[in-house]
This record gives C-alpha cells, sequence and structure tokens, in this order.
C-alpha cells in the first residue's frame, strides 16, 4: 500500500484525529438522543416470522369458525357435485309447470352443452351421452344425463351458470306402484339466490308428482320412466331441500299427499 493510498484513507475516515473536547462530547450525546426519541415515535409495528405465523393461524381459525356458524349440510351439496350460481333473473323466469324441450332447441342446446362441458371435465368420463327429463322452467333448463352407466342431475341456465349432482340410477329396494321416493334433494345457490331442487323415483302406476313449498305455486314434476325431478326458487339459501309435501295421483285418478319427510330413500 503507498503513502499515497494511506493519506486518503486517513483523509476519509470518520473517526476524529484528535479527541473531542467537552462541548463536542456533549453534542454529540444530545443529537443521538434527539435520533432515539425521533425513531421510536415513528417505529412502525413490525412482526417477526412467527407473528405472521401466529396471526395468521389465527385469522384462519376465526374465518373457519365464522364459515362453519353459516354452512348447512345437505345431500345435493356433497361431494361428488359441481356448480356456478344462477342470477336472479333467471331465478324469476322460473315456472311451477314445466315446458318440454328438445335438445335441438336454443336452450336445450346450451344447457346440454354446459352439461356435458362441467360433467367431463370432472369426471373424467367420455362416450355419447344420453339425455333424459329435459324441460325448461322459464331461462332454465334440466335434465338427467347419462354416461354409461352413471347417471347425473344436472340444471343449467346455458349461460355459464348452473349445477350438477350424481344420480341414483334404481330406488331402493321393491318401490309400490302406487309409491314416490326422493332419493337426492338439496339447495343451491346463496341467499335470496338460491334454489331447491329433488330427484327421485315413481312407481308404475303413478301419473304425476307435485310438491307443495312454501312461497312458490304447487310445483309439478317431470316425470319420466318411472323417475322425477323438480326444482323452484328459494330465498333461504340455508334450506336444507324440500320441506313441504307431495301430491301423488295415480292411472286411477286417486290423489294422496304425504309429507315429504316420508318419501325419503331408507
Amino acid at each position: 500500500m503507498t503513502d499515497q493510498l494511506l493519506d486518503l484513507l486517513r483523509a476519509h475516515d470518520a473517526e476524529p484525529r484528535t479527541p473531542l473536547t467537552a462541548a463536542e462530547a456533549a453534542r454529540r450525546d444530545a443529537l443521538l438522543g434527539e435520533i432515539w426519541i425521533s425513531e421510536e415515535a415513528a417505529a412502525p409495528r413490525l412482526f417477526r416470522p412467527r407473528d405472521w405465523a401466529i396471526a395468521g393461524a389465527a385469522t384462519v381459525l376465526l374465518a373457519a369458525a365464522a364459515a362453519a356458524a353459516v354452512i348447512v349440510v345437505v345431500p345435493g351439496l356433497l361431494p361428488g357435485t359441481g356448480s356456478v350460481g344462477l342470477n336472479r333473473a333467471v331465478l324469476a323466469s322460473w315456472t311451477a309447470i314445466p315446458e318440454r324441450i328438445l335438445p335441438t332447441s336454443e336452450l336445450g342446446q346450451s344447457a346440454t352443452q354446459w352439461c356435458a362441458t362441467n360433467l367431463q371435465s370432472p369426471n373424467g368420463e367420455a362416450g355419447p351421452p344420453e339425455v333424459s327429463h329435459l324441460d325448461a322452467r322459464g331461462d332454465a333448463a334440466s335434465m338427467i344425463y347419462r354416461f354409461d352407466d352413471s347417471l347425473y342431475y344436472c340444471l343449467s341456465a346455458g349461460n355459464g351458470a348452473g349445477m350438477w349432482e350424481v344420480a341414483d340410477a334404481a330406488p331402493v329396494g321393491p318401490l309400490a306402484a302406487d309409491a314416490v321416493q326422493v332419493s337426492s334433494a338439496g339447495t343451491f345457490g346463496e341467499g335470496d339466490a338460491a334454489l331447491i331442487y329433488a330427484v327421485g323415483f315413481a312407481g308404475a302406476d303413478v301419473e304425476s308428482v307435485v310438491l307443495h313449498e312454501a312461497g312458490v305455486e304447487p310445483v309439478v314434476a317431470t316425470l319420466e320412466g318411472g323417475s322425477w325431478t323438480a326444482w323452484w326458487p328459494s330465498s333461504n339459501g340455508l334450506a336444507a331441500g324440500p320441506a313441504g309435501t307431495v301430491t301423488i295421483t295415480t292411472r286411477d285418478g286417486s290423489s294422496s299427499e304425504v309429507p315429504v319427510d316420508s318419501l325419503y330413500r331408507p
């Protein structure tokens, strides 16, 4: 190291070349005191990694607790279902009596396409599907959608919204000719933009199935090939499914009204 370089380093050294006088030391101590006070007053609260972990865990637990307080478990919303909410305009167009439509109709095509897309994706199934029970209640269509031995109840407005659920292929045990069974039911949607649906089976002599629920007109089910489907709007997204009665009419013209709770599969 040369003398020139040493002189340059000494010129930039922060250490005083001579000891501080008493006055200089006092000014130094006063300045440091002002700096410490200023930093203490303005310092933000900082979280160490552990603090963040604890705070995050507490937040998650609180959120989970809040969610648990409003969760209602219903048969139709268990694993094996999929859904994207319908809007209020679609629900407002609902009709109590279904209109049978063709798969080639505008709504039939769009709703069937939604079901095909959403059912093939989560289940990885392929092959030509079979569609039955295709109906329209206002601007939404529902159907039974079959892939080989797998059945699904699917409902869609054909605009990117809809829901599906695994459906049973047959009733549990022998079904009397004049009997009706509810195989699955539930609620879909939130708040006052929700709907309730039901799927089931009917005996060979059953001509019609009509559900009576609070707040809506009597709901005429779509009956085909020994099974039926129905859905209706609900202002209660926490409802657990149908809660009213069902009128069963048979070929001989006789009718009976029974609580829907008595029709659930064993």
